[in-house]
Protein backbone atom coordinates (compact mmCIF):
# COMPACT_ATOMS: atom_id res chain seq x y z
CA UNK A 1 0.00 0.00 0.00
CA UNK A 2 1.15 3.81 -1.05
CA UNK A 3 2.10 5.72 2.21
CA UNK A 4 -0.66 8.08 3.42
CA UNK A 5 -1.52 11.47 2.93
CA UNK A 6 -3.40 13.09 5.47
CA UNK A 7 -5.62 16.40 4.88
CA UNK A 8 -6.36 18.32 8.01
CA UNK A 9 -8.86 20.92 9.22
CA UNK A 10 -10.17 22.59 12.64
CA UNK A 11 -13.60 22.98 10.66
CA UNK A 12 -15.94 21.61 8.49
CA UNK A 13 -14.38 18.23 8.21
CA UNK A 14 -17.45 16.39 7.30
CA UNK A 15 -17.91 18.49 4.36
CA UNK A 16 -14.38 17.30 3.17
CA UNK A 17 -15.25 14.09 3.64
CA UNK A 18 -18.16 14.13 1.84
CA UNK A 19 -16.20 16.06 -1.02
CA UNK A 20 -13.71 13.47 -1.10
CA UNK A 21 -15.92 10.76 -1.20
CA UNK A 22 -18.71 12.08 -4.04
CA UNK A 23 -15.59 12.82 -6.13
CA UNK A 24 -13.75 9.70 -5.45
CA UNK A 25 -16.11 7.68 -8.55
CA UNK A 26 -13.66 9.40 -10.93
CA UNK A 27 -11.19 7.64 -8.84
CA UNK A 28 -12.41 4.08 -10.09
CA UNK A 29 -12.19 4.97 -13.84
CA UNK A 30 -8.65 5.65 -12.82
CA UNK A 31 -8.43 2.08 -11.77
CA UNK A 32 -8.10 3.05 -7.97
CA UNK A 33 -10.42 3.29 -4.56
CA UNK A 34 -10.27 5.89 -2.21
CA UNK A 35 -10.06 4.70 1.63
CA UNK A 36 -10.37 7.24 4.63
CA UNK A 37 -9.07 7.04 8.12
CA UNK A 38 -9.48 9.25 10.81
CA UNK A 39 -7.43 10.62 13.56
CA UNK A 40 -7.77 13.48 16.21
CA UNK A 41 -4.50 15.86 16.86
CA UNK A 42 -6.06 18.58 19.15
CA UNK A 43 -8.16 20.85 17.91
CA UNK A 44 -7.27 19.40 14.55
CA UNK A 45 -8.94 16.59 12.18
CA UNK A 46 -7.09 14.44 9.81
CA UNK A 47 -8.37 12.44 7.19
CA UNK A 48 -5.88 9.86 6.30
CA UNK A 49 -6.23 9.15 2.31
CA UNK A 50 -5.03 6.08 0.66
CA UNK A 51 -5.69 4.07 -2.86
CA UNK A 52 -6.19 0.59 -3.40
CA UNK A 53 -6.57 -0.93 -6.56
CA UNK A 54 -9.95 -1.87 -7.70
CA UNK A 55 -8.61 -4.91 -9.24
CA UNK A 56 -5.75 -6.35 -6.88
CA UNK A 57 -4.33 -8.43 -10.37
CA UNK A 58 -4.04 -5.24 -12.80
CA UNK A 59 -1.99 -2.61 -12.51
CA UNK A 60 -2.81 1.19 -13.05
CA UNK A 61 -1.49 2.93 -16.07
CA UNK A 62 -0.26 6.28 -13.43
CA UNK A 63 1.29 6.24 -10.46
CA UNK A 64 -1.11 6.01 -7.57
CA UNK A 65 0.88 8.31 -5.53
CA UNK A 66 0.81 11.13 -7.88
CA UNK A 67 -3.51 10.20 -8.78
CA UNK A 68 -4.11 10.58 -4.93
CA UNK A 69 -1.98 13.95 -4.87
CA UNK A 70 -4.03 15.36 -8.40
CA UNK A 71 -7.11 14.18 -6.43
CA UNK A 72 -6.63 15.73 -3.32
CA UNK A 73 -4.89 18.93 -4.84
CA UNK A 74 -8.24 19.71 -7.04
CA UNK A 75 -10.81 18.22 -3.32
CA UNK A 76 -9.14 21.21 -1.58
CA UNK A 77 -8.64 23.84 -3.99
CA UNK A 78 -12.56 23.21 -4.47
CA UNK A 79 -13.33 22.67 -0.62
CA UNK A 80 -11.28 26.61 -0.11
CA UNK A 81 -13.68 28.42 -3.22
CA UNK A 82 -16.72 26.40 -2.78
CA UNK A 83 -16.92 26.19 0.82
CA UNK A 84 -14.49 27.97 3.20
CA UNK A 85 -14.90 30.80 1.00
CA UNK A 86 -17.78 32.85 2.40
CA UNK A 87 -16.71 31.88 5.86
CA UNK A 88 -13.39 33.57 5.03
CA UNK A 89 -15.20 36.75 3.73
CA UNK A 90 -17.54 36.98 7.18
CA UNK A 91 -14.35 36.98 8.84
CA UNK A 92 -13.06 39.84 7.43
CA UNK A 93 -16.15 41.68 7.26
CA UNK A 94 -16.54 41.21 11.12
CA UNK A 95 -13.09 42.95 11.36
CA UNK A 96 -15.25 46.15 10.83
CA UNK A 97 -18.60 44.86 12.51
CA UNK A 98 -19.27 47.88 14.33
CA UNK A 99 -19.73 50.32 11.15
CA UNK A 100 -22.49 48.41 9.83
CA UNK A 101 -25.57 46.71 10.30
CA UNK A 102 -26.15 43.36 9.89
CA UNK A 103 -28.54 43.93 6.32
CA UNK A 104 -25.11 45.86 5.93
CA UNK A 105 -22.85 43.08 6.64
CA UNK A 106 -24.99 40.70 4.34
CA UNK A 107 -25.16 42.98 1.34
CA UNK A 108 -21.21 43.81 1.90
CA UNK A 109 -20.99 39.64 1.30
CA UNK A 110 -22.85 39.49 -1.39
CA UNK A 111 -21.04 42.40 -3.17
CA UNK A 112 -17.49 40.91 -2.16
CA UNK A 113 -18.76 37.80 -4.31
CA UNK A 114 -19.86 39.31 -6.91
CA UNK A 115 -16.81 41.07 -7.38
CA UNK A 116 -14.63 38.09 -7.04
CA UNK A 117 -16.85 36.50 -9.78
CA UNK A 118 -15.90 38.94 -12.40
CA UNK A 119 -12.60 39.66 -11.63
CA UNK A 120 -12.02 35.80 -11.50
CA UNK A 121 -11.09 35.83 -15.34
CA UNK A 122 -8.81 38.97 -15.27
CA UNK A 123 -5.20 38.39 -15.49
CA UNK A 124 -3.12 38.45 -12.90
CA UNK A 125 -5.46 39.56 -10.56
CA UNK A 126 -4.02 38.58 -6.70
CA UNK A 127 -1.41 36.78 -8.36
CA UNK A 128 1.40 36.81 -10.57
CA UNK A 129 0.03 34.03 -12.74
CA UNK A 130 -1.94 34.34 -16.48
CA UNK A 131 -5.53 34.26 -15.74
CA UNK A 132 -7.72 30.53 -17.01
CA UNK A 133 -11.29 30.62 -17.23
CA UNK A 134 -13.58 33.92 -16.26
CA UNK A 135 -16.72 31.37 -15.34
CA UNK A 136 -17.19 31.02 -11.24
CA UNK A 137 -14.41 30.48 -8.98
CA UNK A 138 -12.49 28.59 -11.46
CA UNK A 139 -9.37 30.91 -11.90
CA UNK A 140 -8.51 31.03 -7.78
CA UNK A 141 -9.50 27.17 -7.80
CA UNK A 142 -7.12 26.54 -10.78
CA UNK A 143 -4.36 28.21 -8.85
CA UNK A 144 -5.00 26.81 -5.30
CA UNK A 145 -4.82 23.33 -6.94
CA UNK A 146 -1.61 24.11 -8.53
CA UNK A 147 -0.25 25.42 -4.62
CA UNK A 148 -1.62 22.48 -2.99
CA UNK A 149 -0.26 20.18 -5.69
CA UNK A 150 3.26 21.35 -5.58
CA UNK A 151 3.34 21.50 -1.73
CA UNK A 152 1.62 17.79 -1.75
CA UNK A 153 4.91 16.75 -3.99
CA UNK A 154 7.30 17.32 -1.03
CA UNK A 155 4.47 16.97 2.05
CA UNK A 156 2.29 13.85 3.38
CA UNK A 157 0.29 15.68 5.85
CA UNK A 158 -1.42 19.49 4.92
CA UNK A 159 -3.11 21.35 7.73
CA UNK A 160 -5.65 23.61 4.98
CA UNK A 161 -6.15 26.32 7.89
CA UNK A 162 -2.79 26.79 7.87
CA UNK A 163 -2.06 26.32 4.59
CA UNK A 164 -4.18 28.99 3.67
CA UNK A 165 -2.64 31.41 6.40
CA UNK A 166 1.34 31.03 5.12
CA UNK A 167 1.05 29.34 1.66
CA UNK A 168 -2.49 31.50 0.32
CA UNK A 169 -1.45 35.17 1.77
CA UNK A 170 -2.16 36.26 -2.06
CA UNK A 171 -5.61 34.41 -2.03
CA UNK A 172 -6.31 36.09 1.11
CA UNK A 173 -5.06 39.28 -0.01
CA UNK A 174 -7.68 39.15 -3.21
CA UNK A 175 -10.66 38.04 -0.77
CA UNK A 176 -9.50 41.52 1.32
CA UNK A 177 -9.67 43.46 -1.83
CA UNK A 178 -12.98 42.47 -2.51
CA UNK A 179 -14.18 43.20 0.64
CA UNK A 180 -12.37 46.96 0.33
CA UNK A 181 -14.15 47.04 -2.86
CA UNK A 182 -18.09 45.89 -1.68
CA UNK A 183 -17.44 48.73 1.42
CA UNK A 184 -15.93 51.53 -0.95
CA UNK A 185 -19.46 50.66 -3.17
CA UNK A 186 -21.51 50.43 -0.11
CA UNK A 187 -20.59 53.93 1.19
CA UNK A 188 -20.76 55.95 -1.93
CA UNK A 189 -24.39 54.41 -2.10
CA UNK A 190 -24.87 55.88 1.32
CA UNK A 191 -23.56 58.97 0.69
CA UNK A 192 -25.71 59.01 -2.71
CA UNK A 193 -28.79 58.67 -0.56
CA UNK A 194 -27.90 60.80 1.82
CA UNK A 195 -27.43 63.15 -1.59
CA UNK A 196 -30.84 62.29 -2.07
CA UNK A 197 -32.72 62.83 1.29
CA UNK A 198 -30.63 66.41 1.45
CA UNK A 199 -32.07 67.53 -2.37
CA UNK A 200 -36.02 66.05 -1.40
CA UNK A 201 -35.14 68.59 1.79
CA UNK A 202 -34.15 71.81 -0.14
CA UNK A 203 -37.52 70.92 -2.84
CA UNK A 204 -39.75 70.46 -0.28
CA UNK A 205 -38.78 73.60 1.76
CA UNK A 206 -38.45 75.59 -1.57
CA UNK A 207 -41.35 77.68 -2.95
CA UNK A 208 -43.33 76.24 -6.39
CA UNK A 209 -42.32 78.47 -9.35
CA UNK A 210 -44.16 77.11 -11.80
CA UNK A 211 -46.89 74.29 -11.63
CA UNK A 212 -45.64 72.39 -14.46
CA UNK A 213 -42.03 72.04 -16.82
CA UNK A 214 -40.52 70.64 -19.67
CA UNK A 215 -37.62 69.31 -19.56
CA UNK A 216 -35.61 68.34 -23.00
CA UNK A 217 -32.87 66.34 -23.14
CA UNK A 218 -30.31 65.76 -25.74
CA UNK A 219 -28.10 63.36 -25.81
CA UNK A 220 -25.07 64.98 -25.23
CA UNK A 221 -25.86 65.96 -22.13
CA UNK A 222 -27.38 69.74 -23.14
CA UNK A 223 -30.46 70.26 -21.60
CA UNK A 224 -33.93 72.86 -21.99
CA UNK A 225 -36.27 73.90 -20.20
CA UNK A 226 -39.78 74.86 -20.90
CA UNK A 227 -42.92 75.99 -19.13
CA UNK A 228 -46.35 74.82 -19.71
CA UNK A 229 -47.12 76.82 -22.70
CA UNK A 230 -43.58 75.71 -24.35
CA UNK A 231 -41.60 79.13 -23.86
CA UNK A 232 -38.41 78.73 -22.49
CA UNK A 233 -37.49 79.37 -18.85
CA UNK A 234 -35.28 81.78 -18.84
CA UNK A 235 -36.03 84.22 -15.45
CA UNK A 236 -33.10 86.06 -13.08
CA UNK A 237 -33.06 83.23 -10.99
CA UNK A 238 -31.59 80.80 -13.49
CA UNK A 239 -28.84 82.78 -14.93
CA UNK A 240 -26.58 82.45 -12.16
CA UNK A 241 -26.40 78.70 -13.14
CA UNK A 242 -24.89 79.10 -16.40
CA UNK A 243 -22.05 81.09 -15.23
CA UNK A 244 -21.58 78.23 -12.51
CA UNK A 245 -21.19 75.37 -14.69
CA UNK A 246 -18.52 77.38 -16.65
CA UNK A 247 -16.67 78.48 -13.71
CA UNK A 248 -16.35 75.35 -11.15
CA UNK A 249 -16.82 71.43 -11.67
CA UNK A 250 -20.41 71.64 -12.16
CA UNK A 251 -21.57 69.29 -15.51
CA UNK A 252 -25.23 69.55 -17.23
CA UNK A 253 -26.57 66.68 -14.85
CA UNK A 254 -26.08 69.02 -12.05
CA UNK A 255 -26.88 72.15 -13.50
CA UNK A 256 -30.21 70.22 -14.90
CA UNK A 257 -31.12 69.16 -11.03
CA UNK A 258 -30.37 72.21 -9.42
CA UNK A 259 -32.24 74.27 -11.80
CA UNK A 260 -35.30 72.29 -11.27
CA UNK A 261 -34.75 72.35 -7.48
CA UNK A 262 -34.59 76.17 -8.04
CA UNK A 263 -38.06 76.14 -9.82
CA UNK A 264 -39.07 73.26 -7.89
CA UNK A 265 -42.26 72.74 -10.42
CA UNK A 266 -45.85 70.64 -9.27
CA UNK A 267 -45.21 68.14 -12.67
CA UNK A 268 -41.69 67.66 -14.66
CA UNK A 269 -42.23 66.30 -17.72
CA UNK A 270 -38.61 64.80 -19.13
CA UNK A 271 -38.54 64.73 -22.96
CA UNK A 272 -35.84 62.27 -24.40
CA UNK A 273 -34.41 63.21 -28.21
CA UNK A 274 -33.92 58.67 -28.26
CA UNK A 275 -36.48 56.40 -26.99
CA UNK A 276 -33.29 54.38 -25.22
CA UNK A 277 -32.00 57.40 -23.57
CA UNK A 278 -30.90 56.96 -19.85
CA UNK A 279 -28.77 58.16 -17.41
CA UNK A 280 -27.87 58.99 -13.96
CA UNK A 281 -29.67 62.45 -13.76
CA UNK A 282 -33.32 60.92 -14.99
CA UNK A 283 -32.83 58.61 -11.85
CA UNK A 284 -31.59 61.01 -9.76
CA UNK A 285 -34.69 63.55 -10.42
CA UNK A 286 -37.27 60.70 -10.62
CA UNK A 287 -35.93 60.26 -6.49
CA UNK A 288 -36.05 63.84 -5.84
CA UNK A 289 -39.03 64.80 -6.93
CA UNK A 290 -40.86 61.51 -6.10
CA UNK A 291 -44.26 61.35 -7.87
CA UNK A 292 -43.52 64.69 -9.91
CA UNK A 293 -42.24 63.03 -12.98
CA UNK A 294 -43.16 61.58 -16.17
CA UNK A 295 -40.68 60.55 -18.57
CA UNK A 296 -41.73 60.94 -21.81
CA UNK A 297 -40.12 59.38 -25.64
CA UNK A 298 -42.40 60.21 -28.07
CA UNK A 299 -44.81 62.97 -28.34
CA UNK A 300 -45.91 66.34 -30.11
CA UNK A 301 -44.26 68.27 -27.52
CA UNK A 302 -40.52 65.78 -28.33
CA UNK A 303 -40.99 66.74 -31.93
CA UNK A 304 -41.66 70.26 -31.60
CA UNK A 305 -38.87 70.97 -28.79
CA UNK A 306 -35.85 68.92 -30.39
CA UNK A 307 -36.40 70.33 -33.73
CA UNK A 308 -35.83 73.61 -31.71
Amino acid sequence: MNPTVSVGATKNVDVLRDRLYSGSQNLQKRGVKLVLSTREAGNITFLGCNLIPVDRAAKTAEPQALILRQYLAGTVAELITTDWEKILLNKIIDHQKDLFTPVERKQILERAERYLELTDGIAGFGTNEKAGSSKGNSNRQNLIRQQVLEYLEANDELVIDGFLRFRLKHYLDQLSQAVDSAIDELMMEREYQEFIRLLRYFVEIQEPRANQVHVVMRPTGIFHIYDSHGHPVEHDYLNGFLLDVVETDLNYEDLLISALITIAPQQITIHLAEANQTGESIETIQKVFDGRVIVCSGCEHCLRYNKL
